[in-house]
């Protein structure tokens, strides 16, 4: 298990080479303007699309992997985010639209 994990750390540090992030402590919540940007990518037709189909994309490089441990749990967590993502985008759009249609009401 120790050799899966070395490779996972060495895929990780030669991706963070090629897109290097700076790392911030992960906070459990989402601001305003983020809600609002999530709203945005679910509202973009084009967008929505293109992460839906990165998340089939992953399904199936993912089934592909085959017993290949390390591709598998990339492939998982790279589905899981981009769902979360859409179903966050989906329910800030929800939100934003029901804020909008109430105040055209009032």
């Amino acid at each position: 298990m120790t050799d899966k994990i070395d490779i996972l750390n060495k895929a990780i540090e030669a991706v963070s080479v090629m897109y290097p992030i700076e790392y911030s402590e992960p906070i459990n919540s989402i601001s305003s303007d983020q809600n609002i940007a999530l709203a945005k990518v679910y509202a973009d037709k084009e967008l929505r699309e293109y992460i839906q189909n990165q998340v089939n994309l992953n399904i199936k490089q993912t089934a592909l992997a085959g017993n290949d441990a390390v591709a598998s749990i990339i492939g998982k967590t790279r589905i899981l985010t981009f769902q979360e993502m859409l179903a966050k985008g989906k329910r800030a759009y929800d939100n934003l639209e029901k804020l909008r249609k109430s105040s055209i009401n009032n």
